[in-house]
């Protein structure tokens, strides 16, 4: 485009053509994303097929109304919510939105953004909404893999865990493990940090507590893979480990596993 076709599409008071107003019609028509405009008392003035489609109503149910009027309580109060900051502001807003539809839990990410008069005036909203419910089930599977608990023998848990080791993912650590000591009434826990990355006294303190709460369930808990890092930080914080033994590498820990509850039967 050239310098004077970007003066031009810019230029104030200019009326799109027919060729703008088509191809805005057929982004409208085909895109895969919803897509809706709001006056400034947030009532609908225009939404797209897909909108409509998504929530099982019709196009005209939803112009004129406002969201309370056509969503449930929950979802329309974060929508308006959404929609006041970007009034006040001026300035797009964007969130992450799970809610029901047509009873599937389903995950959006919501963009809005004001729009103006010739003057520079906010004189609505247009939003645009983008679902993301695959992408979020892919994840919390990748999620839930990164910390496998394994059943590699009769009332013997091997627990590998690889990668990062952010606050979330210890406390996933030890729902998932103390549930399954109770599941599979395991006697003996493996746990191996050999592949553990970015270790952080917080990541050490909640690894002792959890195998503490372990062992309250009646298993014992043997580490193995111990870093130098994660040891000095044993010993400069005093952590006290107390029925928890390491084991220099997951193989040795494994045997030694089997071999105590060899001896408990």
């Amino acid at each position: 485009m050239s310098e004077h076709e970007n003066r031009d599409a810019a230029a104030p008071g200019r009326q799109p053509s027919e060729v703008e107003e088509a191809i805005f019609r057929a982004i409208a028509r085909g895109t895969t994303d919803a897509l809706v405009a709001m006056d400034l008392d947030l009532r609908y003035l225009w939404v797209n097929p897909k909108n409509a489609r998504w929530f099982g109503k019709s196009q005209g149910e939803l112009i004129g109304k406002t969201a309370p009027e056509v969503f449930p309580e929950r979802l329309s109060a974060l929508l308006q919510q959404l929609d006041r900051e970007v009034l006040e502001t001026k300035e797009p807003r964007t969130c992450e939105i799970t809610t029901n539809v047509q009873d599937e839990s389903r995950t959006f990410i919501t963009t809005k953004s004001p729009f103006f008069d010739k003057a520079g005036k906010t004189i609505g909203i247009v939003a645009i909404s983008h679902e993301i419910t695959k992408e979020r089930r892919l994840l919390e599977i990748i999620e839930k893999m990164s910390i496998p608990v394994l059943a590699i023998r009769d009332k013997v848990l091997l627990v590998p865990l690889i990668g990062p080791t952010d606050a979330s993912r210890t406390a996933d650590l030890a729902d998932r493990l103390l549930a399954a000591i109770r599941g599979y009434r395991a006697k003996v826990v493996v746990i191996d940090v050999t592949g553990v990355s970015g270790v952080t006294d917080v990541f050490v303190d909640r690894l002792v507590g959890t195998a503490r709460a372990a062992h309250l369930l009646g298993a014992r808990i043997l580490i193995t893979g111990l870093s130098v890092r994660m040891a000095a930080s044993m010993v400069e914080h005093s952590f006290d480990l107390g029925t928890i033994r390491t084991v220099g590498d997951p193989e040795r820990g494994i045997a030694e596993a089997l071999a105590i509850v060899a001896d408990r039967h």
